[in-house]
């Protein structure tokens, strides 16, 4: 409205900011009330736990209480927060993925949109709001947390605190690099996914002609390359979130590590009992925060936002206007409710329409097309092939370009396509296709579409599953399914693109004078059909000739019949319904192998996938494990073995070190004297070189875990 381009940011921030601000400050309230709590009692519970005063040993129980408390509020606060800014992130894929298939409902034919890049918004672009809601807070309580502790660590170690939040701040722009990569190579891998899936989808709709041209190995290097293409980035990205996601096992021990190392070498004090445990407490802190979230947050929220830019691309209409001749402006497509004077509901009007299929046609496919079809007359379209007729119906759906005048439409229209279109369901769900059950509506459609004998002879009737793996049908009995399911919508308007075709010649005047004639009586209907031998006197009939209307009248107005009659083909015949029984089941991967008993079996189609998926199943879980890189999974389970000792390593020799310290203090007055108290000597030095290594030792072995765990 105000000239601006859309922003989808923008829309769900309108949408779901109140929940995310309300989720953003019970997360606030935890880390900075509840969490930051917990190192002060921790420190007073130390301070306070070996005295002999009674007084000091109540504060130390209260500080154990406090410990408590915390530890339940976190508990209770976090699963709270948790389940909230799941169900947003949740909510925001829902509505993402509404809208994008009201988008594809809204589309036309004529649009450059491929089917891999829909699939790939409705798989993947959209799951990253549930990934991405989960860490977004953390990316500003995160600094917040880390400004905050810095100032109670120089508090407790003095200048020794900026050497472990130097190491910190070090590693925050390798971490905003790595998120910038990740939305980048995330944004390449959607694009090669899209590619992928798009010519996955046209192999599967021309099976029959690869298989008829023995293309299968042609087809399978072809794909092979696309997905080494396409694995090429993954792998890269696998290695930038390996390296992200071992920050959380060495990012916050290495910094404590360093900033007992500096408070030792500066101060040459004695390395006490409550401020390690109060440094590690906070470092363990900001370790959830700083080592795991912030840095899964980036990535996350960086693939995020590249794939709401990718579905906003998608929901902006970029349909381009035609250089040859601009779109009239004039041009509306309205309701004919919308119209003033009388109710037109059951009316549908063109007035001087011109259309294409695309933009870039010099010539438009329909030009200057007049027509109006009302309840109470049948209208039928004939033309030879190619003069329009289905570019008409379209043109009513909106599917095409209108560059010049109106098209006025009821609200409700409901299709029949020229190609019947079923479901993997019952017979019952295609008919219905989402609509009410009415019984007796339904009965009436199933007589009037003459499928009454194909229903009673399906082994469960109208419950018997079609489509997909399961019985195959006839085109005949396709066409009136087609049909019964576009009959059974309650419309103002149907449009029938040509549903006789399919049928022999007894079905086809059951057809039209038991379910379409009666139809057109109520509603407007508009019939394409290339059949001349059942016209009656008073339909309305529009002849298309290269896109234009030829004769708009009856067919008594027509002058030459004879030359009508030469120039329409008539449609071939079907064979008879008992040639090709209901019941052969169409079962695409037991094919080349079916016997004659399959295919009369009297077994259910789920019967059959049941039994065909346990034949498949010959290996034992152990053995598919195990061929499937079971060596390898090894050697993984074996790093993170070795991460998580390396890093319980370094933590419980701290413990030590503070033991040999405070030792050898109260023994000697000096924390830098030599301990005798084991098989070998032990000085502040050795306790360094240990120390450091077990944390160089962390470090790579997680980095190592990481990729290892990635790659696999």
């Amino acid at each position: 409205k105000r000239g601006k381009r859309p922003n989808y940011l923008r829309a769900l921030r309108s949408v779901f900011g109140r929940q995310l601000v309300l989720q953003g400050g019970l997360i606030f309230i935890l880390e900075f009330a509840v969490r930051l709590s917990q190192p002060f009692f921790l420190g007073g519970l130390i301070s306070n736990i070996t005295s002999h005063d009674q007084r000091q040993l109540n504060v130390a129980y209260a500080c154990a209480g406090g410990i408590i408390g915390a530890t339940l509020l976190t508990a209770i606060i976090m699963h709270s927060y948790h389940m909230g800014i799941v169900l947003t992130g949740m909510n925001m894929r829902i509505a993402t993925c509404s809208l994008i298939y009201r988008k594809v409902l809204s589309m036309k034919g004529t649009s450059k949109v491929v089917k891999g890049q829909i699939v790939n918004l409705m798989a993947n672009d959209a799951l990253r709001f549930d990934y991405a809601a989960t860490c977004l807070h953390d990316l500003w309580i995160a600094p917040l947390q880390v400004v905050l502790v810095t100032y109670f660590l120089y508090r407790i170690v003095g200048l020794a605190a900026f050497v472990g939040m130097a190491t910190m701040f070090a590693c925050a722009p390798l971490q905003v690099w790595m998120g910038k990569m990740t939305s980048f190579l995330r944004e390449q891998t959607a694009l090669r996914s899209d590619a992928r899936i798009s010519f996955m989808s046209e192999v599967i709709n021309g099976i029959h002609v690869i298989k008829t041209h023995a293309w299968e190995q042609h087809i399978i290097k072809l794909v092979k390359k696309m997905r080494i293409a396409e694995m090429r980035v993954i792998q890269k990205m696998a290695v930038v979130r390996g390296i992200m996601s071992s920050f959380q096992m060495y990012h916050t021990r290495s910094a404590a590590a360093l900033t007992i190392l500096a408070y030792v070498l500066m101060n040459d004090r004695t390395l006490t009992a409550y401020k390690v445990f109060m440094l590690t407490s906070f470092f363990g802190v900001l370790g959830t925060t700083v080592g795991v979230f912030f840095p899964t947050g980036i990535s996350l929220v960086s693939e995020c936002y590249t794939s709401v830019k990718r579905v906003e691309e998608f929901l902006i209409d970029r349909l381009d206007k035609p250089s040859h001749s601009p779109v009239d402006e004039k041009f509306t497509r309205r309701s004919s409710d919308e119209l003033s004077g009388v109710k037109t509901s059951d009316c549908l009007e063109l007035q001087d329409v011109s259309a294409s299929w695309s933009a870039d046609l010099l010539e438009s496919t329909l030009r200057d097309v007049t027509m109006r079809a009302s309840a109470g007359r049948l209208t039928i379209v004939l033309g030879s092939v190619g003069s329009g007729k289905t570019s008409l119906l379209q043109t009513i759906l909106g599917e095409l370009i209108v560059s010049k005048g109106n098209v006025l439409v009821p609200q409700n229209v409901s299709y029949a396509s020229q190609e019947p279109w079923l479901f993997a369901g019952s017979v019952r769900k295609n008919i219905l296709f989402g609509e009410e059950f009415d019984e007796e509506r339904y009965q009436n459609v199933i007589r009037e579409c003459a499928l009454e004998e194909d229903v009673a002879t399906l082994k469960y009737n109208d419950f018997t599953k079609v489509g997909d793996r399961g019985v195959a049908l006839s085109g005949g009995q396709k066409a009136r399914v087609n049909l019964a399911r576009a009959v059974y919508k309650d419309a103002d308007v149907y449009l029938l693109d040509d549903p006789l075709s399919s049928v022999d010649s007894i079905v086809r005047l059951h057809l039209l004078e038991n379910c379409i004639r009666p139809l057109s009586r109520e509603k407007a209907v508009i019939l394409v059909t290339h059949c001349l031998e059942h016209l009656r006197e008073d339909d309305h009939v529009i002849y298309l000739e290269n896109g234009r209307v030829k004769h708009d009248g009856t067919i008594c107005d027509v002058e030459d019949l004879d030359l009508l009659e030469s120039q329409i083909e008539p449609p071939p015949e079907e064979p008879k319904m008992h040639d090709d029984p209901p019941d052969f089941p169409a079962l695409l991967n037991d094919i080349p192998n079916a016997s004659m008993s399959s295919l009369v079996s009297e077994k259910s189609p789920y019967e059959i996938a049941e039994e065909d998926m346990k034949k498949r199943q010959k290996k034992s879980s152990l053995s598919a494990f195990t061929s499937a890189g079971g060596c390898t999974s090894s050697f993984v389970i074996l790093f993170f073995i070795a991460a998580q000792t390396f890093g319980s390593a370094s933590d419980y020799w701290v413990s030590i070190w503070v033991d040999l310290e405070e030792h050898s203090y109260n023994a000697t007055g000096s924390s830098n004297e030599i301990i005798k108290r084991l098989p070998w000597s032990i000085n502040r030095k050795f306790c360094l070189w240990v120390f450091a290594v077990l944390i160089l030792g962390t470090m790579s072995v997680s980095i190592i875990r990481s990729l290892m765990h990635f790659f696999t």
